[in-house]
């Protein structure tokens, strides 16, 4: 019922988010001589404000396709590691030789030990988990990287439940019993 009142909200600020735009753009326009008032910016700045904020962005892309280790490239992909009703865990995988010729070029001492694996908990605030690429590329040369990618609610069908804290709880302590084993002795930093 909620979701479908936001959608419904939505759908009725579509015009009103239309119209905010082109006004925006009209009081942006060199062709009008009110634009560099005062007036004219801070309608052109509200109109805006509105515009951006009753629009729907779509999920950007991850654009990680390699990380650097000690000045050498090594590339990335991301995979699904494991998949919830309600979250998918992605593994930024790097290339295992490229990784190993990387670590042996440069001063590493324990260059065959495994890096520690990392568990980035995305938000469940409604944000895309790819607004935390700058925190994986981070990450990624000294890490074995794993991320929380939640899916968003209303794509969800209702007939798989509900979705608490204490199911969130039980996702997160699900996805580090997975990751225990990757990481033997130094265990799953989150």
């Amino acid at each position: 019922m909620l979701y479908s009142a936001f959608e419904m909200g939505i759908t009725a600020f579509s015009p009103a988010r239309l119209a905010a735009g082109l006004g925006s753009q009209l009081w942006r326009s060199p062709l009008n001589p009110a634009a560099e008032t005062w007036f004219g910016r801070s309608a052109a700045a509200a109109l805006e404000v509105f515009e951006h904020a009753t629009r729907r962005y779509p999920k950007p892309d991850w654009l990680i396709d390699s990380t650097e280790v000690n000045g050498r490239s090594v590339p990335v992909t991301v995979e699904t590691f494991a998949r919830k009703d309600f979250c998918s865990l992605l593994h930024f995988k790097r290339d295992a030789d490229a990784l190993r010729l990387a670590k042996s070029s440069g001063n590493t001492k324990a260059s065959d030990a495994p890096d520690p694996a990392v568990l980035i908990v995305a938000p469940l605030s409604g944000h895309h988990a790819t607004l935390l690429r700058g925190t994986v590329e981070a990450m990624l040369p000294e890490h074995d990287v794993y991320i929380t990618d939640w899916l968003d609610a209303r794509s969800v069908p209702i007939t798989l439940g509900r979705f608490d804290l204490n199911d969130f709880i039980d996702y997160l302590i699900d996805f580090l019993r997975l990751l225990k084993p990757l990481a033997p002795g130094a265990g799953v930093h989150t």
